[in-house]
């Protein structure tokens, strides 16, 4: 009003599925009253305006399916591309999941004995697979990829400022600036035998679609374990 002087005013609000989300204002100076036409006019701009924010979002929603299914044909190919080596299938998984979960961070880690040993390792730069090389001991109360693997279950971690970190995870932060996560295993007959990680260095932590994308690649990492022991045991009972 201090900027405007007197003014008339009329708000019209943009209505999807019978919930507001957004209004369309319309100020007069000097102040006159809006008559019925206008009102209506009003009234179809915010219709409009409703139209091109629905339009948007499901063309980004169509655009991130999309995405997806690339995604997932991609690591298929190269699984199908490595039956006797999985590490190009744990290479395009973490080089992926960086891409299309905006992480700073991804991780592939393989259970081996008492202690997981990391494979794989993706930066918004690209492979960076001499980030970490050397095992860490299985230790839940040590660090998050250990809660996943012990636990057998995802674990999300939205904000590592909000809790007292494990040694391991204090160590990634200081190294990479990290302060979200997610820990996601992969489990065969029972039994933990890898674990997915995603790092974000904003905390906030990973939306319940971006988990189930995550889990997928969980899912894909699987397959190929699996695809290349068999052909080692059909090799093994040829020989």
């Amino acid at each position: 009003a201090r900027r405007v002087g007197n003014f008339s005013l009329v708000t019209a609000p943009m209505m999807w599925e019978g919930r507001g989300i957004g209004t369309v204002d319309i100020i007069r100076s000097p102040p006159r009253a809006f008559g019925d036409k206008e009102l209506a006019l009003l009234k179809t701009f915010a219709d409009q305006a409703v139209i091109a924010i629905q339009n948007a979002k499901l063309f980004n929603e169509t655009q991130r399916a999309l995405s997806h299914q690339t995604a997932t044909a991609d690591i298929l190919r190269v699984i199908s591309a490595s039956p006797t080596d999985t590490q190009p299938v744990f290479d395009a998984i973490v080089g992926t999941a960086v891409k299309l979960l905006g992480c700073d961070l991804a991780s592939f880690v393989r259970v081996e004995g008492g202690s997981y040993v990391p494979s794989a390792h993706a930066t918004a730069d690209g492979l960076a697979n001499d980030l970490f090389t050397d095992p860490v001991p299985i230790d839940p109360a040590a660090n998050f990829p250990s809660q996943a693997i012990a636990w057998k279950r995802t674990v999300h971690i939205p904000d590592w400022d909000a809790i007292e970190l494990p040694e391991r995870q204090r160590m990634v932060r200081d190294a990479r600036g990290v302060h979200a996560s997610l820990a996601v295993p992969l489990t065969r007959e029972g039994e933990a035998i890898a674990a997915l990680m995603l790092f974000r260095k904003e905390p906030g932590g990973f939306t319940d679609t971006e988990i189930a994308l995550a889990e997928s690649f969980r899912d894909q990492a699987v397959i190929a374990i699996e695809n290349v022991r068999l052909f080692n045991e059909t090799k093994e009972a040829l020989e």
